[in-house]
């Protein structure tokens, strides 16, 4: 799966994610708007929102995070592979199950 988001709101950095199914490789790459580099508090402010905890079946634990306005959410295929239940919640604390 690969999946791009581009400036979801004016004030913040463009991103570009990339993560490959059935592997555990992945990249992120941001730039702020003015062209200049982002501090770790930066990445961590704009990033955070979308970050998801995923616990899978009572025994699996990973995380994530949302990738569109739908709640498709991109994480490693180990985390969900064989899965018969994944429980999602979010960073304001509210949970879904997902599929």
């Amino acid at each position: 799966m690969v999946a791009t988001t581009r400036d979801a709101s004016p004030s913040s950095a463009a991103a570009t994610v990339t993560t490959t199914t059935g592997g555990s490789s992945g990249t992120v790459v941001a730039a702020s708007n003015a062209g200049g580099a982002l501090t770790t508090g930066e990445i961590y402010k704009n990033a955070s929102p979308g970050v998801v905890d995923l616990k899978v079946d009572a025994s699996a634990e990973g995380s994530g995070f949302v990738v569109d306005a739908k709640g498709d959410v991109v994480t490693n295929y180990h985390v969900v592979e064989g899965a018969k239940t994944i429980k999602v919640t979010f960073a304001d604390a509210r949970s879904a199950a997902a599929r």
